[in-house]
């Protein structure tokens, strides 16, 4: 379900596959989930919203795109050698080359119902240009719709070294150019993110 076109007729997405899932001890973006790599199924839910554009983030040496039998059309953002700015990096590198909002999701939220999410996105939005939800456990920043009127904070944040992505949620709920959407209970656990073996082993 894409957005109502007088909403946002033209949207991007941007999958945040490259973490170095160091709590996991292995690669979360190849976690095998209901029979391919976790990524993949992520991008098919992406594919679904049909975006004009579709960018994986990642580090070059995890190989996502010498895959075989890739969709067509994926753009690549490959984390420059030796620089590790963790999700607000890429997140900077594709605000800065699109007009378009943009939705950005973590790969580790396999159960993210999208649908009811849009669903919510058009009952919420009015004049806001990007729109982030809150759990019972806080805001979540990593399954979100950003704007390219976000940059500016995007990019101070990286300036000051401050490289939590929650700080520039918080910064644009403040300037008025982000909604905040309190997240029904019956989705929350459609957010429960895998950071540890025991939680990849709980949601499989």
């Amino acid at each position: 379900m894409r957005p109502a076109a007088s909403v946002y007729p033209r949207i991007s997405a941007l999958l945040l596959a490259g973490g170095r899932s160091i709590r996991m001890g292995r690669d979360k973006a190849m976690l095998d989930w209901q029979g391919q790599p976790l990524w993949r199924h992520q991008v098919e839910k992406l594919i679904a919203l049909k975006p004009q554009r579709l960018v994986i983030a990642c580090r070059q040496e995890q190989l996502l795109h010498d895959q075989p039998d890739l969709p067509s059309g994926l753009d690549w953002c490959f984390d420059p050698p030796g620089q590790d700015l963790g999700p607000l990096g890429a997140i900077q590198r594709v605000l800065a080359g699109t007009s378009d909002p943009c939705w950005v999701m973590a790969v580790d939220l396999p159960h993210l119902q999208l649908a009811r999410l849009w669903s919510l996105y058009q009952t919420a939005l009015r004049s806001a240009q990007a729109c982030f939800f809150r759990t019972s456990h806080g805001l979540e920043p990593l399954a979100a719709l950003y704007h390219p009127r976000l940059l500016p904070f995007v990019e101070q944040s990286i300036a000051q070294g401050q490289l939590a992505v929650k700080a520039v949620a918080h910064a644009a709920i403040e300037a008025g150019l982000a909604q905040l959407v309190v997240l029904p209970s019956e989705l929350e656990p459609s957010f429960h993110n895998m950071n540890r073996p025991e939680d990849y082993a709980a949601a499989a």
